[in-house]
């Protein structure tokens, strides 16, 4: 991941200076950049159980953007700051953009912050989309970060065939336990990392199948 971390040094000092805007009644805005690791190496990195499917009744969905203002309403294209990035990570042939998106709302001092609902990518044979889960930001004395989200990727019978000779052959009962199942033809993985942050600042959230680059900002 050292492209990730020249991509953040060179965003450092544009972020710095949108640092410098005045808060205006907590409203922020909030800028994601999701990204798959299309690397078929990746897939071995670590064992991956079976999840539940993303059902969050109290999450929000993005409104259209609007001029008003409205919470959770989408930021207009020329509004965002990660438009570089996501053509740089493009470019290496090794990560796709799943979702380059943002939107503006109020942020309330809390530790369960309103989940807003993120869906993205093609829809898969179950039904699925690639990317489906849940964002939520709140704040303390930092910002707050909490990811709940799940990537649903497709293998090829060749990956499926790989990863599930890996569990017959690792014969540690941690891994037996992971591995007590066929792999399906369709790998669901969940990245739950929740992160404390200051406004102004980009911010990486990584897991071997895909990433997130963050961007909060005061309005």
């Amino acid at each position: 991941m050292k492209y990730i971390t020249k991509i953040l040094i060179c965003l450092a000092c544009f972020s710095a200076s949108l640092a410098q805007s005045q808060e205006l009644d907590n409203w922020y805005s909030v800028e994601i950049l999701i990204f798959s690791n299309e690397d078929s190496s990746a897939l071995s990195a670590e064992a991956w159980p079976l999840l539940p499917e993303p059902n969050r009744r109290d999450a929000v969905s993005l409104q259209a953007a609007s001029d008003d203002a409205a919470p959770f309403s989408l930021m207009k294209a020329d509004q965002m700051v990660l438009k570089s990035p996501s053509a740089q990570l493009q470019r290496t042939g090794q990560y796709r953009t799943l979702l380059h998106t943002g939107w503006i709302q109020p942020v309330a001092r809390t530790q369960n912050p309103t989940p807003v609902r993120i869906v993205a990518g093609n829809i898969l044979d179950n039904g699925r989309y690639e990317l489906e889960g849940y964002i939520g930001i709140g704040r303390g004395q930092y910002l707050h970060v909490r990811p709940d989200l799940y990537l649903n990727r497709l293998l090829t019978p060749s990956q499926a065939s790989a990863l599930n000779r890996g569990s017959r052959t690792d014969t540690s009962s941690e891994a037996a336990s992971s591995y007590d199942f066929a792999m399906p033809e369709i790998l669901s993985v969940h990245l739950d990392q929740p992160r404390r942050m200051r406004s102004g600042e980009i911010h990486y959230i990584d897991h071997p199948l895909f990433g997130i680059l963050v961007s909060i900002n005061p309005l």
